[in-house]
């Protein structure tokens, strides 16, 4: 019906264009039997976000849970945070541990944003608290200004429609504002001169040492420079964000009960459905490193280092409680109807 209709020198690949098709039906955003836009499909083509992430956000605006979700989809649509080659440290992952969550890595990411939040209300070096976790902070960064832009978009289609409200500054909080934007621009100014200067090495004691083994691995003057480069990105985040109001959120949604964490988790699914991998019926027999799971498209996949059940592969595993159902050709063979499905990005 579609494929036809490109009038350009050359036309896209067909193969692209029924896959795009089928990606779209899949998400309900075009009719099965027509290819007509239905009515999510409808409010999808309003926002210039991923197909996936706009679902996520519409969704979140009708159940009311708009600022989980924001951090959520920020968090789902960048680099991971979590740097890898810190994975087998088990210091890193002992301080990392209370914000693992059971329910799947966006809760955890979740747990990590609040957490970073709750530092830096608290005028701590963010910095240090997350390298001795293993995150990189310029991720956290970055979600957050994914967040406003998800935010901004909302509030520009009037489709958000949850309580938050755009405060007015008083007159102390506009003279904070102005002395911020100075000391931005004077700490700018800064960091481009100590960037310029030209840099020596110096020998002492006739010996060289090593930057590895030194604290984080940083000289003085990288330390001097991150430093400055820090106090920028904390006075960009805090001129464009009320850290006060994030505060709140954060408290919010560490109170989240049962029920609301299954709203999470079905508004979730319903942007990355048919992303579903199942686990492989020999798992049971395998070591934990060794664990398959298959998707539609590929077999015997394996989940990401950095993943949550990587480090805790039981919360996998059907509940003891589980009802079984038996096969009608072998009697003697159960299974379980209970396991566990994996929904990835």
């Amino acid at each position: 019906i579609l494929r036809n209709r490109f009038p350009f020198v050359e036309a896209p690949d067909m193969t692209a264009i029924d896959s795009a098709l089928l990606r779209l039906q899949e998400q309900a955003a075009l009719s099965t039997i027509d290819c007509s836009l239905t009515p999510i499909g409808s409010m999808l083509a309003r926002l210039p976000v991923d197909v996936s992430i706009g679902k996520m956000l519409i969704f979140a605006c009708i159940f009311q849970y708009v600022n989980p979700i924001l951090i959520m989809a920020s968090a789902l649509s960048i680099q991971s945070p979590f740097l890898s080659f810190l994975q087998c440290d088990p210091e890193t992952i002992t301080r990392r541990r209370p914000m693992m969550s059971t329910h799947g890595d966006p809760f955890t990411l979740l747990n990590v944003f609040d957490e970073w939040i709750y530092v830096k209300s608290d005028g701590q070096v963010t910095r240090t608290w997350c390298k001795r976790r293993g995150v990189e902070e310029q991720r956290l960064y970055d979600i957050t200004k994914l967040r406003r832009q998800f935010q901004d978009i909302l509030r520009d289609y009037n489709l958000e429609i949850d309580y938050q409200q755009v405060k007015r500054r008083t007159t102390l909080e506009k003279r904070e504002h102005w002395k911020k934007k100075q000391q931005l621009k004077d700490l700018r100014s800064e960091h481009d001169k100590e960037s310029k200067q030209r840099k020596f090495l110096k020998l002492e004691d006739s010996s060289i040492t090593n930057t590895m083994n030194d604290d984080h691995g940083e000289n003085n003057l990288t330390k001097e420079v991150m430093k400055t480069t820090d106090k920028i990105r904390d006075i960009e985040f805090r001129l464009i964000n009320d850290l006060s109001t994030l505060k709140d959120m954060s408290t919010d949604s560490q109170n989240y009960r049962s029920k609301d964490i299954n709203m999470l988790k079905l508004i979730l699914c319903s942007g990355l459905y048919p992303q579903v991998a199942i686990a492989d019926e020999f798992n049971n027999y395998k070591r934990d490193c060794d664990q398959f799971f298959h998707t539609k498209t590929k077999q015997f996949v394996v989940l990401h280092p950095t993943c949550v059940f990587t480090y805790d592969p039981d919360n996998l595993l059907p509940p003891t409680s589980a009802k079984t159902t038996t096969s009608s050709n072998n009697k003697k063979q159960v299974f379980s109807n209970r396991h566990e499905l994996l929904v990835y990005v």
